[in-house]
């Protein structure tokens, strides 16, 4: 199995615990696509973020990042922080923007045969519909629940972790009486380095979300 991005590794626990029904589009179910990538980037060392914490492009795409080469270009066309692409690609209101995205990693997910898509007829135009490879999704998630139940807080888990309960799909993989064990488990996940970085972010989307909320209980006022 070819080896993932933080970014394809969160999509594919997503789809896995949501369904492919959900709408991986939402603010809080996009958010890790987008956090994922751009951190993916910056590890890669093909994107660093500067002293007015724009990121920019510095080195080559990698070749394992194709399915970030949206995102890639995008930055090396605009100068903007990681809080301005979040904006663009989760809280516009089109969804343009993170469609783009996700089809792309979803493209680069087929490749790596970890998904299906599928073309079907809708009412008023094609769907593209996705089904998960079950042998090669069941070794993702097994990964992932042993990286959680191992309790031991690497920096790539800690952000799967964060970006599942932002989405409301962690509980999905841990039944009630796991659940206890794996909160006290988070609770030393609140402590890495990329939670503490991650955190802003997640209050904006959270934040994002109640404001829609007002707004539309406002209208029908």
């Amino acid at each position: 199995m070819e080896k993932l991005t933080l970014s394809e590794t969160y999509m594919i626990l997503f789809y896995y615990a949501a369904g492919k029904h959900t709408d991986i589009y939402l603010p809080q179910n996009s958010a890790g696509i987008v956090l994922g990538g751009i951190y993916g980037l910056l590890q890669s060392g093909c994107v660093e973020k500067e002293k007015n914490g724009r990121l920019a492009v510095y080195q080559p795409l990698p070749s394992e990042y194709t399915g970030l080469e949206e995102m890639y270009a995008n930055i090396k066309r605009h100068s903007k922080t990681t809080t301005k692409w979040l904006d663009y690609y989760c809280c516009s209101p089109s969804q343009k923007n993170i469609k783009l995205l996700v089809d792309a990693l979803q493209e680069s997910l087929s490749q790596k045969h970890m998904l299906k898509i599928q073309t079907k007829k809708g009412i008023f135009r094609q769907k593209r519909v996705v089904s998960l490879y079950e042998k090669e999704t069941e070794e993702i998630v097994k990964e992932f629940r042993e990286a959680v139940e191992r309790n031991y807080p690497d920096e790539n888990t800690a952000f799967l972790v964060q970006m599942l309960l932002l989405s409301g799909s962690l509980k999905k993989y841990f039944d009630a009486q796991e659940r206890g064990r794996i909160k006290k488990v988070i609770e030393q996940y609140r402590y890495t380095k990329i939670w503490k970085d991650m955190e802003p972010y997640v209050k904006r989307i959270k934040n994002f979300n109640f404001q829609n909320t007002l707004n539309s209980g406002a209208m029908y006022r």
